[in-house]
């Protein structure tokens, strides 16, 4: 497998785990690629982060 085909199948599996889909619009370089998956998992991470924070403070308010 050469390293265009290995990009390409890392790119096409992040898309597929992050949900992000199969547009008609589709990044060309590896650079791109690899902003496209980054910006992807940032965003699954973020609002997952963001609601533990929030339930872990709800939860240590309600036990004092």
């Amino acid at each position: 497998m050469d390293g265009n085909s290995l990009s390409e199948a890392v790119y096409f599996s992040f898309t597929t785990l992050t949900t992000l889909g199969y547009g008609d619009i589709i990044p060309m370089s590896s650079l791109a690629k690899m902003l496209t998956n980054f910006e992807a998992i940032i965003g699954q991470l973020y609002p997952a982060i963001l609601i533990s924070i929030l339930v872990g403070s709800y939860l240590s308010q309600k036990t004092k």
